[in-house]
C-alpha cells in the first residue's frame, strides 16, 4: 500500500454545499485492470476539511490486486475510503457507474432481497456490496461529478495511483 501524504491547501468554500457547516470528508475513488480481468489497483485520494472549508489532511492511497476484475477493484476502492472516514458525511467522486449508479439504484433492494436482484438472481460481488453497505452505513454520502479544475486533479490523481498499482501488480509476478 502507498501512502503520499499531500499539505493542506487553501480552498474555497461554498456554505450552499449540503451539510455547509460541518466537517467533511471528500473522496476521489478510481480503478485499473490490466486484461480485464487481470491484474488490478485500486485507489483514492481522501480530502478531509474542517467546518470552514479548510484542508485538515489530504492522503491518496493505493494497492494492487494480483488476479481481480476493474468492477471489484472500483468497490474496494470506496470500501477502503469509506470505511477510514472520520466525519459522519462524505462527498464521493466517483467516476465508475457500476458503483455509483447500483448504490443508488439497487443496494437496498439487493439488501433486502438477501443479496439477490428483484428476480432472484445472485448479484455479482455480493461479498464487496455487503461490505460498502456496512462502510457506509450511518454516513450522509453525497454523489458529486467532479467540475471544478481541483476536483478533477484529484480524480486524475486517484486513477495514475490506480493504474500505477495495477502496473506493479503485474511486474511483481
Amino acid at each position: 500500500m502507498t501512502v503520499d501524504l499531500v499539505q493542506p491547501s487553501t480552498t474555497h468554500y461554498n456554505p450552499a454545499c449540503p451539510n455547509a457547516g460541518e466537517p467533511l470528508t471528500e473522496i476521489f475513488t478510481a480503478a485499473s485492470c490490466i486484461n480485464n480481468p487481470g491484474h488490478g489497483g485500486w485507489a483514492y485520494t481522501i480530502r478531509r476539511t474542517s467546518a470552514n472549508g479548510q484542508t485538515l489532511a489530504s492522503a491518496t492511497l493505493s494497492c494492487s490486486v494480483a488476479d481481480t476484475t476493474n468492477n471489484r477493484m472500483e468497490l474496494v476502492a470506496l470500501c477502503q475510503a469509506l470505511e477510514g472516514c472520520e466525519t459522519a458525511s462524505a462527498k464521493v467522486y466517483c467516476r465508475a457507474h457500476y458503483v455509483r449508479g447500483n448504490f443508488i439504484a439497487n443496494l437496498a433492494s439487493w439488501k433486502a432481497n438477501g443479496w439477490k436482484t428483484d428476480k432472484g438472481k445472485g448479484i455479482a460481488n455480493p461479498d464487496l456490496w455487503q461490505r460498502l453497505d456496512k462502510a457506509a452505513s450511518g454516513l450522509a454520502i453525497t454523489w458529486a461529478e467532479a467540475s471544478s479544475p481541483r476536483q478533477i486533479a484529484r480524480c486524475d490523481d486517484a486513477c495514475s495511483a490506480a493504474q500505477k498499482a495495477a502496473q506493479q501488480s503485474q511486474q511483481k509476478l
